[in-house]
């Protein structure tokens, strides 16, 4: 049966069997150092990476779903593609130890690098020739058949001046300091640089005299940084207003047409680095000899004048819109690792417990609301002060209409408010939808928070263990309190794909006490993201473990061998979740028909001679 939503695997193998990529890459590198003094080096190294690749593709004619997978012509395909990158590092080092008290290392530097990209390709149907080996695009039979397209040659370039200085007094009191200035082609002329200081002091507490006799206490060590980086992950020539050829600037003029050009994207010769500006506060710990660790820092990350694209205030016709530095965003947890290793008994064991928190929060959007919507789904997501990055938008839900009684009761409801009706087109076997705004009626200004696709906590679990030659290995790992969107409850319209079992309780008149709404393509409920799309992504799962014994040295010194060890060892062997979903490790909170997760189990020895 046909699905227009989902590919089918095995069919998409078989398709681009006839897929061909050749890439001829040549990447190296040579450096050179001079010690001018003693303690003062010199180093310099130039690398490059050079890409020359083709690919092409001979598909015939096929039909597996009308969405996807479908040709309904032979095409070829072929692309060339061209890349050039190098690279040119100069630093120099001055390195002074004076006795055993004071430590000095000085780094100050110069990189520079270019990049270049551009490429040609071209699309054809209804080839003549259908030969793997000699189809091309010149047995195209017209000029509609035809299509050729260049890349344009894209240049980047950056340059950066790097200062970095460390001290130590007595490997006890730490110190650092950088100071970097990075120059990018991406951004304009009167933004081209920025600034990106950091710093970060350290204190080993535990080699102080005074805890000297202080027999229990092993290390302890308390850190703190703060430091700010860049970001010009963008698009080039954001900065600049291009021009393209446009259709409808065409004229012609004595039957002779003169093509014409005009403004196709926004500009923003303002635009600038985004800035990360973070705060970490930690210390490490270590007792009774360093059986017992515990590593613990605090993080506050805040990155401003984010690289976004928001739609342009207003609406436009014609002109795309481009990158602005739209707002800023705070990320801030705790994380942590505790390890316990007794290895003083013949029953040797230890485990090994981390995890961090994480919140997220965007602290400034141009006091805006900014709705996508993935591809391919109704998933909505929104951007707005106070809330996380990307939290899930839509409606909430209280119930089904399940006999004529529940319309004629919210429709009196809408009434009491001064409303004509609750939710215009609303039918038996629809959902309810939660009034949010409290106006008497359901309208998009209903939409709410509908879930945070950001886990608060994430950790581990490792165990090990071993006793006269037997060793255990388990592993587990875990996610708790963020929310994932299931797309198989997002399909209201057909009984042919591959649904949650859920739908099998779906409201018809037959069924009127259904638990899931009916199945009709016309319904309120299609194309709108719904709460009840949205699931706890909690789970806890044996990643992995391994069981295994090590012969005996005696029973090996007899054949000559020198170890043996027979194991077995598995991974995701174990799940613990109540998401109703093939797995909810889904990296956005967005499950668009994800593939489970996949188990295995393996044999195997060691041999040593």
């Amino acid at each position: 049966m046909q699905n227009g939503d989902l590919i089918n695997p095995v069919a998409e193998l078989a398709l681009n069997a006839g897929y061909n990529n050749k890439r001829i890459r040549f990447f190296g590198n040579v450096w050179g150092s001079w010690e001018i003094v003693k303690g003062l080096t010199f180093r310099t190294s130039y690398g490059v990476d050079w890409l020359h690749g083709y690919e092409h593709q001979l598909k015939g004619i096929y039909n597996i779903n009308p969405s996807h997978q479908s040709n309904s012509s032979n095409t070829f395909m072929e692309n060339y593609a061209l890349e050039n990158t190098w690279l040119w590092e100069n630093t120099l080092t001055y390195d002074r130890l004076w006795g055993n008290t004071h430590h000095l290392n000085i780094l100050a530097g110069f990189t520079s690098e270019k990049a270049r990209t551009q490429g040609l390709g071209a699309n054809s149907r209804n080839i003549l020739m259908y030969d793997k080996d000699y189809g091309m695009t010149a047995t195209a039979p017209t000029d509609a058949d035809r299509t050729v397209a260049a890349v344009k040659p894209t240049i980047t370039t950056r340059a950066s001046y790097m200062f970095r200085v460390n001290y130590s007094l007595k490997d006890r009191y730490l110190f650092t300091a950088t100071m970097r200035a990075d120059g990018s082609s991406k951004f304009g002329k009167n933004n081209r640089w920025g600034y990106f200081p950091s710093a970060a002091v350290g204190w080993r507490v535990s080699e102080e005299a005074f805890l000297k006799d202080v027999d229990w206490l092993s290390n302890l060590k308390i850190r703190g940084s703060w430091g700010q980086t860049g970001n010009d992950k963008i698009q080039d020539n954001v900065s600049y207003a291009l021009v393209s050829m446009v259709d409808e600037y065409h004229a012609v003029f004595n039957g002779q047409v003169y093509p014409g050009v005009g403004i196709v994207n926004a500009s923003n010769p303002d635009i600038k680095w985004e800035r990360s500006e973070q705060v970490d506060l930690g210390f490490d710990l270590g007792l009774f000899n360093s059986m017992l660790t515990l590593e613990f820092d605090y993080f506050n990350r805040k990155t401003k004048d984010l690289l976004m694209i928001l739609p342009i205030k207003g609406g436009s016709v014609g002109i795309t819109p481009t990158y602005s530095n739209a707002g800023s965003v705070r990320n801030s947890g705790f994380e942590f690792t505790v390890a316990w290793q007794d290895n003083r008994h013949p029953f040797n064991y230890g485990f090994t417990f981390s995890g961090s928190t994480f919140k997220n929060e965007v602290t400034d959007w141009k006091n805006q609301k900014t709705i996508s919507t993935a591809w391919s789904t109704n998933f909505q997501t929104a951007k707005e002060e106070g809330k996380p990055f990307g939290y899930f938008y839509g409606y909430k839900t209280q119930g089904i209409y399940h006999t004529q009684a529940d319309l004629d009761r919210w429709n009196e409801y809408a009434s009491s408010k001064g409303a004509d009706v609750y939710h215009s087109e609303a039918q038996l076997g629809d959902l309810i939808y939660v009034d949010v705004d409290g106006d008497g009626r359901i309208t998009a200004e209903d939409q709410t928070d509908l879930g945070n696709p950001y886990p608060k906590f994430t950790g581990s679990l490792g165990f090990n263990a071993s006793w006269k030659g037997f060793d255990l290995y388990l592993d587990f790992t875990g996610s708790f309190g963020g929310k994932v969107m299931n797309n198989s409850y997002n399909d209201f319209t057909s009984v042919t794909n591959n649904m949650h079992r859920d739908w099998c309780d779906s409201w018809t008149p037959e069924n009127p006490d259904a638990v899931m709404p009916r199945l009709a393509g016309g319904s309120i409920n299609v194309g709108r993201t719904l709460d009840i799309m949205v699931f706890d992504g909690d789970y806890l799962k044996l990643r992995s473990a391994e069981l295994g014994y090590t012969l005996p040295d005696e029973w090996m010194n007899k054949i000559g061998i020198g170890r043996l060890r027979i194991y077995v060892n598995a991974s995701n062997l174990l799940y613990f979740t109540k998401y109703k979903g093939f797995t909810p490790e889904i990296m956005d909170g967005q499950d668009s028909n994800t593939y489970p997760m996949a188990g295995s189990v393996n044999f195997g020895l060691n041999l040593t001679l």
